[in-house]
């Protein structure tokens, strides 16, 4: 697969959502994913802290931390949602009605640390100069001592808007994508979670 391909690929999984939303929310959620993630963390002091638990992933060379409501997703959901995904070899979780989704694949493209700004850049730029698509921001941040691309927007998808927090990295010589996404009457429950989520991602080569 070449990376243009996988762009199109994470085109399509940041567009997944259940029809199910709270459209009334709308107004409000989409102030609060324009928020820049150090006000968002202003906040959190105040907030309960969620429950996460921790998952071992592709025969332990990834560890990530999730909140409790996030489990496995069922086969027939995963089949909707990301239909071009391989099974056998992505990881997927969601909550109970599939608004909110965890995704963690394992690419072919080969790649090391060197060469994420240069996908850096070809991810801004696809996403960048997509009309539909409100891009927040993209940046390259070192999470756990390994470099990652960390990009944030909201897109479209058939009712609703979906908010998204997207990773790439490196694992074995090869690119790791996971993508974190929610409905937009959802992200004030779960962006500041997001941002936990990829903060916690361990990899091991």
């Amino acid at each position: 697969m070449t990376f243009r391909t996988l762009i199109a690929v994470l085109i399509l999984l940041t567009s997944c959502a259940d029809k199910k939303s709270e459209t009334t929310e709308e107004s409000t959620s989409q102030k609060e994913a324009d928020k820049p993630a150090a006000a968002l963390s202003e906040q959190k002091a105040t907030e309960p802290k969620a429950s996460f638990k921790t998952f071992s992933l592709l025969s332990g060379k990834v560890q990530i931390e999730m909140p409790e409501q996030l489990e496995p997703m069922d086969a027939e959901m995963f089949r909707l949602k990301y239909p071009v995904e391989n099974a056998e070899t992505t990881k997927a979780y969601s909550n109970e009605d599939g608004t909110v989704s965890l995704l963690i694949s394992p690419r072919q493209e080969k790649a090391t640390q060197a060469d994420l700004p240069k996908y850096q850049q070809m991810l801004r730029e696809s996403f960048g100069k997509n009309p539909s698509v409100d891009f927040k921001k993209s940046e390259i941040k070192k999470i756990n001592g390994r470099d990652f691309i960390v990009i944030e927007m909201i897109t479209p998808a058939v009712d609703t808007k979906v908010y998204n927090q997207m990773f790439v990295t490196c694992a074995n010589g090869s690119l790791l994508m996971g993508t974190f996404n929610c409905t937009i009457n959802l992200v004030n429950e779960w962006q500041r979670k997001a941002v936990q989520i990829i903060s916690s991602v361990k990899v091991k080569d």
